[in-house]
Parts: C-alpha cells; sequence; structure tokens
C-alpha cells in the first residue's frame, strides 16, 4: 500500500507540469498562429516604403519645377518633408543663348477633324500620288497626322559647299616673238610720252638686237637726235636701218630731209631718187623741185613745180617756183606773169619774198 500511495503521490506531481506545459504549448501555437495573419500587412507596409522612396529617387521626382521669372525650385520645396535647399536662379539671357544653339525645327501643322478624316478617306491612287509629288517637289508626308508637309531641296550654304570651288591657277602665257617686239615697242612709246628719253632709247636699241630690219626704232633714234639738232645724229641712225635692211621709203624721206637742212643738195636728191613718184609725198616733191633748182637744174624743176600746181592750184609757192625757173630760164612773160599770179594767192607769203616778187616784177617790165 505504502508503494501505491508513493506511486499516486507521484501522480499528483507531475499532472501539474504537464498542464503547465500544454498550456505554454497552446500559448505559442496561438502566438504563431496570430503571427501569421500580421504578415500581409508588413508586406503592404513594406512595399508602400518602397514605393515612396522610388519616387523620391526617379529622374522625374529629382527635375527642378521652372516658375515664371525664370526661378527654379529644389526638391526640397516641392516636398516640405525635407531639408531645404538653395534656390537656382537661371539667367534668361543664357536661356536665349542655349536655344538659339539648338537646331531649329518648324512645327507639324495642326490639322482638323476634317482634314484627318478627308486624309483618311483618300484611295490608294491618292497615296501613290501624294508619294510622286514627294519625289519630284521635295514634299514629305508626317505617318501621324497624314499631312504634306513642304522642305527645301537645297540650303542655300550647302548648295554653295557642295557645288566644285574654282581653283585659282596661274598659267604662264608665252608670249610669240612678234608679240614681244610689240610689246617692247609700246612700252617704247610710252616712256617717250612720259618723258622718259633713256629709257625709251633702251628700249628702241633691245627691238634693234631682236629685229634688226625694223624701221620704227631707227626712226624713233633719228627723230630724238633732230630734236637735240644733231643732224649728224640723225644721219647715223638712218644710214645704220639701210645698213640693217629696214630700207624703206620713210627711211629714205628722212635722210634727204636731213641734208636738206644742211643745204646737202646732192644727197637730198640721191635719197629721192630711191623713192617712187607715185608713192612720194606733196612736201618731199617740193623738197625734190627745190633740190633741182637749187642745183641749176630748171627744166626738172619747172616740172616738178607744175605737177605741184596741178594738185594744189590755189597755192602761191607753186607759182613764184615756176616763175623763178622761168625767169633763170630767160622765159620773162612766162615769169612776169607766173610772179603776179604768185602776189594774188600770195596769201602765205613772208615780206621778204612779197617784196623781192615785186622788185623783179618792175625789172621784167
Amino acid at each position: 500500500m505504502s508503494v501505491i500511495n508513493q506511486m499516486l503521490r507521484d501522480l499528483d506531481k507531475r499532472e501539474p507540469n504537464q498542464t503547465t506545459t500544454t498550456s505554454s504549448q497552446a500559448m505559442i501555437t496561438s502566438g504563431q498562429g496570430s503571427l501569421y495573419r500580421y504578415w500581409p500587412a508588413l508586406l503592404l507596409v513594406v512595399a508602400l516604403v518602397l514605393g515612396a522612396l522610388w519616387l523620391l529617387l526617379s529622374p522625374y521626382s529629382l527635375r527642378p519645377a521652372v516658375e515664371p521669372g525664370g526661378v527654379v525650385k529644389s526638391v526640397s520645396e516641392l516636398n516640405p518633408a525635407q531639408p531645404a535647399e538653395p534656390l537656382i536662379v537661371v539667367d534668361p539671357l543664357l536661356l536665349a543663348e542655349s536655344e538659339a544653339l539648338l537646331p531649329h525645327t518648324e512645327p507639324l501643322p495642326i490639322l482638323s477633324d476634317e482634314e484627318h478624316s478627308a486624309n483618311f478617306q483618300g484611295s490608294d491612287a491618292d497615296i501613290l500620288l501624294v508619294q510622286d509629288d514627294v519625289s519630284t517637289s521635295g514634299r514629305a508626308t508626317n505617318p501621324e497626322s497624314h499631312a504634306t508637309v513642304t522642305t527645301p531641296v537645297k540650303n542655300e550654304e550647302a548648295a554653295a559647299d557642295a557645288r566644285p570651288q574654282p581653283s585659282m591657277r596661274v598659267d604662264r602665257i608665252e608670249l610669240t616673238p612678234q608679240q614681244q617686239l610689240e610689246q617692247l615697242k609700246q612700252q617704247a612709246y610710252e616712256a617717250e610720252q612720259r618723258g622718259q628719253a633713256e629709257q625709251a632709247s633702251q628700249l628702241w636699241q633691245q627691238l634693234m638686237a631682236l629685229e634688226p630690219a625694223m624701221e620704227e626704232p631707227y626712226l624713233a633714234m633719228a627723230q630724238a637726235a633732230q630734236i637735240r639738232a644733231n643732224e649728224a645724229g640723225v644721219q647715223y641712225w638712218l644710214q645704220l636701218a639701210l645698213e640693217q635692211g629696214a630700207d624703206t621709203i620713210s627711211v629714205h624721206e628722212q635722210l634727204a630731209a636731213s641734208y636738206a637742212r644742211q643745204q646737202l643738195w646732192p644727197q637730198a636728191l640721191h635719197y629721192l631718187a630711191y623713192i617712187p613718184e607715185t608713192a612720194m609725198s606733196v612736201d618731199h616733191q617740193a623738197l625734190q623741185a627745190t633740190a633741182w633748182q637749187q642745183l641749176g637744174q630748171h627744166q626738172q624743176a619747172l616740172l616738178s613745180f607744175e605737177r605741184l600746181a596741178q594738185q594744189q592750184p590755189l597755192q602761191a609757192r607753186w607759182s613764184l617756183g615756176m616763175a623763178l625757173s622761168h625767169d633763170a630760164l630767160g622765159h620773162s612773160d612766162q615769169a612776169l606773169d607766173l610772179f603776179g599770179r604768185s602776189l594774188q594767192l600770195g596769201g602765205n607769203l613772208n615780206p621778204a619774198t612779197v617784196s623781192y616778187i615785186q622788185q623783179r616784177i618792175q625789172d621784167l617790165n
């Protein structure tokens, strides 16, 4: 019995512990069940917190808001909960310069609903026609608004850059020998007109070296010598021209005139004989008639003066020349008649000649 009683007492001691354990297990089980009920709420709170952080940290939320007047507010002013940040002031001039640097694009035209419907109601043929117009006239079609926009074919500056720029090229033009001679001749004449006698003389001598048979350099040098009253120089250059092959009428005429100024009549007649009568000028015909008269060849002088009188019948000097030759030949009647005629036409006779004519008329009467 004592053993049984002892066992019952032991059971009585164990039952309170088991009850406590069972109750604690029940509490734990109930606590775990209540914790699982709050998981969705916790997840929702976490999602809201993450969404708020994403909105705050996204680029759109960080973009400053621009107010009229060029003042930009920071994110802290938009959200009073965050600490305030300093304001950013944008200069309007800087904004204008930055906008000027951006490429300018024309806004697309805004079409009404009727224009949209008219564009949509077009047939396939109309669409093909618009595409052909685009290829030929430089018009483009906007697929969003179905409106035709005109675009410039080429910019003027782009077209100027695209055109091949002319390249500067210096070509050396070789002058022909004749062109070189003409160029030197022109330069010599210009030097004479400017009064640069020394430079003109050098240019004329260069022409003589290049073309010895050209008459212009010799005539120019002879004329320059005549201006200095250097008849020997005149005759030197003209005779040099004949030696070099410049055997022209002008050279012979100038030589005859030079010798006539020195009253060297045989030399004057010598060079006049190289000139054909058809090519001889009036002055040189008169020179020839005077040379024959001075040399006593009055018959030849008469022929020359008669030819001159036929060409210029109103010239008193031709009548005077014939009168002198007739007077020398003893033809008194012809001389008296021609002396009187020369007085009638003698508007250009000098007083000494008029006095001589009057004296001869008295003598012949």
